[in-house]
């Protein structure tokens, strides 16, 4: 054989070998890639799980932790609900619904039992003329 076939044999041989390489590092990279990938969206969404888990504070957003320092009209009161102190609400409180929002008042007032009361009786009177009219 004389030496340019040798040289050119030669060359495609290391062209092959240069190509079966390189299609090895890039199907090895690809893996490497694809393993990053699947950790690092494993990693966030376990981190997710976690800050969701641990953030009780979402579900108590709306509480409340002091009370409001002025008498509300009752003509301005839709409704109310009970606040009991727990890890996350540091008092006990009544929370008046109003046309404007909600206002955190001081069950140990006279004047906000005597509002709760007042919606209770209301609540009654509905209740027993529509029980009524269902007879």
């Amino acid at each position: 054989m004389s030496f340019a076939i040798i040289t050119q044999l030669l060359t495609q041989q290391q062209i092959r070998q240069t190509r079966q390489h390189l299609s090895s590092i890039t199907a090895a990279g690809t893996e490497e890639n694809m393993v990053s990938v699947k950790a690092t969206a494993a990693v966030i969404t376990l981190l997710t799980v976690c800050m969701l888990a641990t953030n009780t504070s979402a579900v108590y957003y709306e509480c409340c932790r002091r009370y409001m320092v002025i008498k509300i009209p009752f003509a301005a009161i839709k409704g109310y609900s009970v606040q009991t102190v727990t890890e996350m609400c540091p008092i006990n409180a009544i929370i008046f619904h109003t046309k404007k929002g909600k206002a955190c008042t001081n069950p140990a007032l006279n004047w906000v039992m005597d509002y709760v009361n007042r919606i209770r009786n209301k609540a009654q009177m509905v209740h027993m003329k529509t029980s009524k009219k269902q007879q």
